[in-house]
């Protein structure tokens, strides 16, 4: 039997700090996996003016860079602002998914984002 959907099912965090390096981790369900087809980072909070964007890489556990290598954001420069990318890895069902800090933002006094995968739940 076949099970149709019409749209590609998102993957959303909780917002995080920009501020500081680190990993992040999506959860994906039990017993689920998910085939990725687009990543980004999406502006929740700011206060004050940014210095620099933060430098991010998305991938999996064991290979924060596995989806997309450490690259600056350029487009997050104030609240509700997005920036995605398509992925370097589109031929692997993924059971985690990460998103990794690797320059953190400087200059505002809050600066958050929520990450998201876009694709397949599977």
């Amino acid at each position: 039997m076949f099970h149709f959907r019409e749209r590609s099912q998102i993957l959303v965090s909780d917002p995080f700090s920009l501020l500081a390096t680190g990993t992040q981790q999506q959860y994906i369900p039990e017993f689920r996996r998910f085939a990725v087809d687009e990543v980004g980072l999406i502006v929740t909070s700011l206060t004050g003016a940014i210095t620099t964007q933060p430098t991010v890489s998305f991938g999996k556990v064991g290979s924060n860079a596995a989806l997309l290598a450490a690259i600056l954001a350029t487009q997050l420069t104030a609240v509700d602002k997005r920036q995605r990318y398509p992925t370097l890895l589109t031929d692997e069902i993924l059971a985690t998914l990460t998103m990794e800090i690797t320059v953190a933002a400087t200059g505002p006094s809050v600066y958050q984002a929520r990450m998201y995968f876009r694709g397949i739940l599977i």
